[in-house]
């Protein structure tokens, strides 16, 4: 006998463990690569790429739990941006992050923000929320190994420190703008391929 005969039901069912497997997916690579980085083993192979694709891939990763939640996403991709040094799935990750980081803190307020666009010498690659803001004492530990704000059992603490790790590795920096009330801003700053 079938326990849930209802369609919409069992694609709903579907859907959910679906969304946590990739989430428990993500958590395991984070505690992994967060670990080889700082053992200093983690190792990126990188060339030369686009960011574009990368951006497309990881918005369209979330779609599904981004529609389930009620949320609206603006990509802006700025034309023809130049090559920046990638290793696509480590990047890809970062982004990943930023981006269920920015969900996770959004509020009631669903709207988020995906841009890439050229910044002075470099291109740089934002996620913005819309949410509460981060109060200016916690600013300063959101890139400490397993500082969080969530209560336990949500949250290991390791998103943006593993964040911080890839894109280093990248030769690139990230950056928060926080107000409080009015949302947050993580910016990953690349350098370009000369």
């Amino acid at each position: 006998m079938d326990r849930v005969p209802d369609e919409r039901r069992r694609r709903e069912y579907y859907g959910v463990l679906t969304r946590e497997s990739e989430r428990l997916s993500r958590l395991i690579d984070n505690v992994l690569d967060f670990s080889r980085i700082e053992s200093g083993r983690q190792r990126y192979e990188i060339t030369p790429g686009a960011v574009e694709p990368i951006v497309h891939e990881v918005v369209e990763s979330f779609r599904h739990p981004l529609h389930q939640q009620g949320f609206t996403v603006d990509v802006a991709i700025e034309p023809d941006l130049p090559d920046v040094p990638l290793d696509g799935d480590a990047m890809k990750q970062a982004l990943a992050n930023l981006v269920d980081n920015a969900m996770k803190y959004s509020g009631d307020r669903r709207c988020l923000r995906v841009a890439a666009r050229r910044d002075g010498g470099g291109v740089a690659v934002e996620v913005a929320d819309n949410g509460k803001g981060i109060p200016p004492e916690v600013l300063e530990r959101i890139f400490e190994p397993f500082f969080t704000t969530k209560p336990v059992g949500q949250g290991t603490g390791l998103g943006l420190p593993l964040c911080q790790g890839i894109v280093e590795g990248h030769g690139g920096t990230i950056r928060v703008d926080s107000k409080l009330g009015e949302g947050t801003v993580l910016t990953i700053d690349l350098p370009v391929v000369a």
